[in-house]
């Protein structure tokens, strides 16, 4: 599954857009179980910020590819995704990538183990309802644990 949400302003003056994607392998049940806890009625994370979501896009199944190579991270929904990031380069030159581990961060998604501060090294997701272009830009991985009744 790949979440977009899209902050026009200040995180907690909402109107968010919030997009789902999810794997064309995912099941009748594993569907309906995702809508479940997107929607906020399983409790979590999602129904508190169910208040924060303006703009609930349908949820699209879709093919998705997500790969590690050479360090660097890449999602892609053919036709419609396209991101990648890599590691924060060090500014001073020739040195090593920084490792840009974090913990409690206020970003409640990173909820088993540190995130990892990155760069997007591409962005671009061309949604009819919703496009943008952000490479360059900051970027986070981590490991995260939902789990609902």
């Amino acid at each position: 599954m790949v979440l977009i949400i899209h902050i026009p302003g200040k995180v907690f003056d909402g109107n968010w857009t919030l997009g789902a994607y999810i794997d064309q392998r995912a099941n009748e049940g594993q569907m309906e179980a995702l809508g479940t806890i997107l929607s906020g009625q399983a409790g979590g994370i999602f129904s508190v910020l169910g208040s924060l979501i303006g703009t609930p896009l349908p949820p699209k199944q879709v093919p998705i590819t997500f790969e590690t190579v050479n360090g660097e991270h890449r999602v892609s929904v053919p036709g419609l995704l396209d991101m990648g990031s890599e590691p924060v380069p060090n500014p001073h030159a020739g040195g090593p990538a920084l490792d840009t581990k974090v913990t409690d961060l206020a970003l409640p998604f990173f909820s088993a183990g540190p995130a990892n501060i990155r760069r997007s090294s591409t962005f671009s997701l061309t949604d009819p309802n919703l496009s943008f272009q952000h490479p360059g830009m900051s970027a986070f991985t981590g490991v995260f644990d939902f789990s609902g009744p």
